[in-house]
């Protein structure tokens, strides 16, 4: 069978930050009880920062337990996330990383003394209230250069859009305006400049009646239907970047302003430390919505990496990779009809009863008729 999948020379390479054969060798000379074994691995260098950005109010809870036993639940806790810096190679702060290697003829692993660094910045929902804020400001709005909607399109009498919802965890809605004279010769204005100023969207239906059409410009802006320069981009340049790069174009640059510029260059440190997070964690946490329950969410978020002195992966091991991969790909073209297909369709699925059974066997037959076939 021909290979169907190659690589590009390079492959990364996910690790855990702390090696379990330490924590099994730890429990295994471990001549005192479990939880003096917790609190002296949780002395550990590096260990309190990693807590605190995967959850800021564990890592309070943790230390209004210093200088006396931690209740069972909380020593499970902690457990959990110890186990989890030596144990899980999947994203998660500080407590796994990642190097990216090459591929050649052997493999071959070293790490250097010291190959661990951390790159940080805000987390998203930072710049995203910010832009937010400064949208809805009204001395600053006026200030903006203003674009159609780039999932705007036209369907019948409709103008149709995509709206993002504006609470904590936000989500996409389908919206829509009836098409008017009006909002046309602003739809035909922008579609030809691009984008426009504040001013410009205003001068656009003449001298008369500015009020009004100020007051119509801003629903359009607080709709979605017009978004500002400052709408952050998803892939790119980094929000917090790209925000700062807006802002500083800008005759006023507000106080949010530089405490995110603030935050970027305290964030810019390798390693970072506890109270740098502290710090930009108390700049911001006002501005941010509580979450349901009232737990706080980590303001920063730090990726872990790694630079190797050697590591490759030889072509060999890769090749049967893709051989597999390909091998695999017979599953697109598998016809599979969904047990829903073949129900009947007067039939009514009670949870309790046969339909549910009915359509668990039926998957369970399709996907074993799919392996069969691979």
């Amino acid at each position: 069978m021909n290979v169907v999948f190659d690589h590009f020379s390079f492959f990364v390479l996910r690790l855990p930050a702390r090696p379990i054969s330490q924590l099994i060798e730890a429990i295994k000379t471990n001549p005192s009880k479990p939880s003096d074994l917790l609190y002296r691995l949780l002395q550990q260098s590096r260990l309190a920062e990693a807590i605190y950005l995967a959850s800021p109010d564990l890592y309070l809870t943790w230390q209004m337990a210093q200088g006396k036993e931690m209740d069972p639940s909380l020593q499970k806790a902690m457990w959990r996330y110890l186990i989890r810096s030596y144990g899980r190679a999947t994203p998660y702060g500080l407590f796994a990383g990642l190097g990216v290697g090459t591929i050649g003829k052997t493999s071959r692993f070293e790490l250097g003394s010291n190959p661990w660094y951390n790159v940080s910045r805000t987390d998203s929902l930072v710049p995203i209230t910010i832009a937010k804020s400064f949208t809805n400001d009204p001395q600053i709005r006026t200030l903006l250069r203003y674009t159609l909607n780039n999932s705007l399109y036209n369907v019948g009498d409709q103008y149709r859009f995509s709206e993002r919802t504006d609470n904590l965890k936000s989500s996409i809605v389908l919206s829509s305006f009836q098409v008017t004279a009006d909002l046309t010769r602003l739809v035909d204005y922008l579609s030809k400049q691009g984008s426009a100023s504040y001013a410009d969207l205003i001068r656009l239906y003449g001298e008369d009646f500015q009020d009004e059409v100020s007051t119509y410009i801003n629903q359009l802006i607080d709709d979605q239907f017009l978004v500002s320069q400052l709408n952050l981009p998803v892939t790119g340049l980094e929000m917090t970047d790209y925000l700062i790069d807006q802002i500083k174009q800008l005759p006023i640059q507000p106080t949010l302003y530089h405490q995110l510029v603030q935050a970027k260059q305290l964030l810019a440190e390798s390693p970072v430390n506890l109270s740098t997070l502290e710090q930009v964690q108390s700049m911001f946490k006002d501005l941010i919505p509580e979450e349901p329950e009232g737990r706080t969410q980590a303001l920063v978020q730090t990726d872990l990496f790694f630079a190797a002195k050697q590591l490759e992966l030889p072509s060999s091991t890769v090749v049967q990779i893709a051989r597999q991969f390909g091998q695999l790909r017979y599953c697109l073209y598998h016809p599979y009809v969904s047990p829903l297909a073949t129900l009947p369709s007067d039939s009514r699925i009670d949870l309790m009863g046969r339909q549910l059974i009915y359509l668990l066997l039926s998957t369970l037959k399709s996907a074993s008729d799919l392996c069969r076939t691979i």
